[in-house]
């Protein structure tokens, strides 16, 4: 990558490039500073095989670096939620792909574990009630974790040999306790907060805890929810919006109860909910485009934006830029310069040194 030179003190600076075991789709920074990695083989390809990957960053970016670990569940973890358990810090995977008729990208509702201490990816005896593909897992105060959306079947036309299939999804959010026991929030079932509407709302649903023990959501298509996971679950529409984004633009937390969305046309929006109602704040527009780029949090509290493109996930209109938000100001100021394009699926989050 280029190095920012004289200015990498103000910019950062993009170390070389190094390779994975695999492609790295999805990642989570464990609790003793190494990073749990699944997606696909250095080729392209899935299965329910698929081995994951272990990196610790102290070791650097050479092959000693990386521990490749099979997968021993039958579970396609490919396009599954994720978030880490508390006490344990062990990493809680659910959902994913499945293979239909020789077809992709339908769901499974398997839940799995990935146990830091022994490096090892555990199947769980209880599955899902529901099958989720592209789910959110968010982690609450008390332990639990509510997963949201996710779709169950693809829309496929069919042909001579396989049977055509209609696009479904899963509007009802569970509840996975403390213990490991599930159940589901009936009660809060709704296809615009984290179903077929919203803007394609179950696409990862942009769902962040709230200081109080709820959820707040916002929908691709700007419309607001608190979900209250308490019983069979309490979902409440507020009554205002924020402005329309959609499925491929980052968001992220970066305070307590306070969120930086990426919206269409370059848009950038903060909300508090913090208070009764959201207040959204519109900051400085980003300067570029950036459909599957990344937001992350850095130490300071400021907002790191990377890859994306204008055109979506093609090259056309990929930037090789990067920009940093500060939340005090709302403004966007130009950093480091990237060596090559980071689009759909990629993954930044910020380590224990600091560093992206």
């Amino acid at each position: 990558a280029s190095a920012a030179g004289s200015e990498a003190h103000i910019k950062g600076e993009f170390g070389p490039l190094h390779n994975w075991p695999l492609i790295p789709l999805a990642m989570m920074l464990m609790p003793d500073g190494r990073v749990l990695a699944y997606g696909t083989t250095t080729t392209g390809i899935q299965n329910a095989k698929l081995n994951y990957a272990i990196w610790n960053p102290l070791l650097g970016t050479g092959s000693d670096a990386f521990e490749n670990l099979p997968n021993t569940t039958n579970t396609d973890i490919f396009c599954a939620g994720q978030a880490m358990i508390p006490g344990t810090g062990h990493a809680l995977i659910v959902g994913g792909d499945a293979l239909v008729n020789g077809k992709r990208n339908y769901a499974n509702s398997d839940v799995n574990i990935f146990d830091s201490t022994t490096d090892t990816l555990v199947r769980q005896p209880q599955n899902m009630a529901f099958k989720r593909w592209y789910a959110t897992a968010v982690t609450m105060p008390n332990g639990e974790h509510v997963i949201l959306g996710g779709r169950d079947s693809r829309l496929f036309a069919g042909t001579a040999k396989l049977p055509a299939t209609q696009a479904t999804y899963s509007p009802t959010p569970e509840v996975r306790s403390a213990s490991g026991a599930w159940r589901s929030l009936t009660t809060a079932t709704s296809d615009t907060a984290y179903g077929a509407l919203g803007g394609a709302s179950w696409f990862y649903p942009r769902a962040w805890v709230n200081p109080t023990g709820t959820i707040f959501l916002v929908a691709h298509n700007g419309s607001m929810y608190k979900l209250d996971p308490a019983g069979a679950g309490t979902l409440t529409k507020y009554k205002n919006n924020a402005p329309v984004g959609q499925s491929n633009l980052p968001g992220v937390m970066y305070a307590p109860g306070r969120v930086l969305l990426a919206r269409k046309n370059r848009v950038a929006v903060s909300i508090d909910f913090n208070g009764a109602a959201p207040v959204v704040t519109t900051t400085n527009n980003l300067v570029i485009d950036r459909q599957y780029g990344s937001l992350t949090v850095l130490a300071d509290g400021q907002v790191w934006a990377n890859g994306g493109s204008s055109t979506g996930n093609d090259l056309a209109g990929a930037t090789l830029t990067t920009e940093l938000w500060n939340p005090g100001t709302g403004i966007w100021t130009a950093t480091a310069t990237a060596a090559t394009p980071r689009l759909y699926h990629s993954a930044s989050l910020l380590l224990l040194d600091g560093s992206v």
